[in-house]
């Protein structure tokens, strides 16, 4: 194990750090700090600038080997009274199990629950091992956007017009069309032939409001058949 990985680790510069405070006479700005809204407030709080990607690497150099002889050697570089170097003990065991109980192929915990851990100490050979069947977090499917223009329905259809999503209200249409208008068309019903709207909505129906959707509500309309 390097030497200097405890400063590769943890002991680099903190986040969001430098934070500015108004200076003292300037006629502009606020002499005094207020309880509810601090100098720092405004998202520049520091946070630890950890890069755990040294010690995940030495471990999976090291599968394989003895649990014993690879504790030993992280051991002898580490400082447990420093309290940046004990951070890395608490990321240690994020990463290693030492207490598994075999399942067939897999290793789950003492109460059966599986282990997400990346690595493993198996209780037979005591050797460092990949825990190849870990649990993971499942990954939430996006819903990509219709690659139709159109989706028709019942009492409301969506367009995409001009690379833009619309939802319009539909509404039957009368036999009475004076000073009605399909916003979807853009135009008068007297000046537009029954069949032409029955083309274009697929059904005897207007277009009587429209609403620009958002991303959300693009992801969510139904894939077209």
């Amino acid at each position: 194990m390097r030497s200097d990985m405890a400063k590769v680790i943890v002991e680099r510069p903190r986040l969001r750090g430098g934070v500015g405070f108004p200076r003292a006479g300037a006629d502009d700005q606020v002499r005094r700090e207020g309880m509810r809204r601090p100098w720092i407030y405004k998202g520049r709080y520091k946070g630890l600038n950890e890069n755990l990607a040294p010690l995940e690497r030495f471990l999976r150099s090291n599968v394989g080997r003895p649990w014993d002889k690879v504790y030993s050697e992280i051991c002898a570089q580490m400082d447990r009274k420093s309290a940046v170097q004990l951070h890395i003990w608490q990321h240690l065991w994020q990463f290693v199990c030492r207490h598994p109980i075999r399942d067939g192929r897999q290793f789950v915990r003492v109460n059966g629950d599986p282990l997400w851990q990346e690595f493993v100490v198996d209780p037979k050979s005591g050797l460092l091992l990949e825990n190849k069947h870990r649990w993971r977090w499942p990954k939430r499917s996006r819903r990509r956007a219709p690659s139709s223009d159109f989706i028709p329905g019942k009492d409301k259809c969506y367009r995409r017009i001009d690379d833009i999503w619309y939802e319009f209200e539909l509404a039957p249409l009368p036999l009475e069309t004076a000073g009605l208008v399909d916003v979807a068309l853009k135009r008068k019903l007297s000046e537009t032939s029954r069949q032409e709207l029955i083309s274009y909505h697929g059904a005897e129906v207007y277009a009587t409001r429209k609403r620009q959707l958002n991303k959300k509500e693009i992801r969510r309309l139904p894939q077209p058949r």
